[in-house]
């Protein structure tokens, strides 16, 4: 036990040392002069109100469906050209203007087939379909074409949380303690950090009822594309990376009080950078009716002052969004999808302007699908 109890210690010591020796050294300068901003989740601020177009640009899609092109849900990834959509085993291609491509099914429990997975992502530039199932990768075109699988190495009781295309030859995971840039042709590692503290820090809740143990657990993005690199978040560290390279990383963000001394647990995850400012999502670790209660911030970059977000959609009166790394369904583009139901009823009501207006006085409103606000934030 207290040998357990010093190498903690000494791991701790050394992530600071290494951290101090990388801020020192300013691989990578932040906006404040070398400063690191930091933020403090236990406060309640004020709330302040923007236009949606402030911080983003804005394009509305609707995709048109035909008896061969038919899906349910959201999209699982957007590239520059392309939505990919998942549906009863079949993915299934549109481009950015809402016409069908391509689509192929290839669910299944033999060699090249997915029974399920957690995530995907697209590699436009090389037509390459990554999906993760497991521990492996399968890859294929967008017409279904199977071309390999890459079998993943990770320790036991370890599963991959997070992934994103780090460059042309590689992807970029978290294993629940390490991230690692991979191959994308066989899976070989080309590097591992590790940014934990190893402390017990719980942001899940298990409950035990009448039909078995269930589990609370909130939105946690650990990897956010950032400029010319990736924010880092381990959740047992309050600090924020910023990773471009194995040469390039700093601690960028630190989040106040630290996590092992609040009760309960209040987290955010990293931010979505636009306008002017850092919008983060914060989440308190406490069971409010079956989920996570969250607040979104805003901060100003120039001075760091904290706001609770209330931005409105420029062409839709009276309704706001939120913005945080969920809505990111890419490393470029947010997302964020508007019921239909809802928006015929505003059409009616005089509630619509604009670009939303003119594309719901041509749909049908009744049978139509909903439509998608694709955001590319400035």
């Amino acid at each position: 036990m207290l040998f357990t109890c010093n190498m903690n210690i000494l791991k701790l010591f050394l992530l600071i040392v290494v951290n101090l020796l990388l801020y020192s050294c300013s691989f990578i300068k932040n906006e404040q002069e070398g400063n690191i901003m930091k933020i403090d989740l236990s406060k309640d601020y004020f709330e302040k109100k923007i236009k949606l177009s402030e911080i983003s640009e804005v394009q509305y899609v609707c995709m048109n469906e035909n008896e061969d092109f038919l899906y349910e849900g959201a999209p699982r990834y957007i590239s520059d050209n392309v939505f990919v959509f998942y549906s009863e085993g079949e993915f299934i291609f549109f481009t950015k203007d809402g016409e069908p491509k391509s689509k192929f099914n290839h669910q299944g429990n033999g060699p090249g087939e997915y029974s399920y997975f957690s995530k995907i992502l697209y590699d436009e530039a090389k037509d390459e379909l990554f999906v993760l199932a497991e521990k492996k990768i399968l890859v294929y075109s967008s017409s279904g074409e199977y071309k390999r699988s890459i079998f993943l190495s990770l320790p036991d009781n370890h599963y991959v949380k997070d992934i994103t295309i780090f460059d042309d030859s590689y992807l970029l995971l978290y294993d629940t303690e390490h991230f690692v840039l991979i191959s994308k042709i066989d899976g070989s590692e080309l590097s591992k950090l590790d940014l934990s503290l190893d402390r017990d820090i719980q942001l899940s809740i298990s409950t035990q009822n009448e039909y078995g143990v269930s589990v609370i657990a909130g939105v946690q993005n650990t990897i956010v594309r950032y400029k010319e690199g990736f924010l880092l978040s381990d959740f047992t560290n309050d600090t924020i990376f910023y990773y471009i390279d194995s040469q390039n990383i700093s601690p960028f963000l630190i989040k106040e009080p630290s996590v092992e001394t609040m009760d309960p647990v209040i987290y955010a995850n990293a931010f979505v950078e636009a306008g002017g400012y850092r919008f983060y999502r914060k989440v308190t670790v406490i069971d409010k009716n079956g989920r996570f209660p969250s607040d979104y911030l805003m901060q100003s970059i120039e001075d760091g002052s904290v706001y609770k977000q209330c931005i409105e959609i420029d062409d839709f009166i009276g309704k706001y969004v939120n913005v945080a790394p969920e809505v990111l369904l890419s490393s470029k583009y947010g997302f964020v999808e508007l019921d239909l139901i809802e928006l015929s009823d505003a059409y009616k009501k005089g509630l619509l302007k604009g670009d939303l207006k003119e594309l719901m006085s041509k749909m049908d409103q009744e049978n139509g699908n909903n439509i998608y606000m694709l955001l590319t934030f400035k």
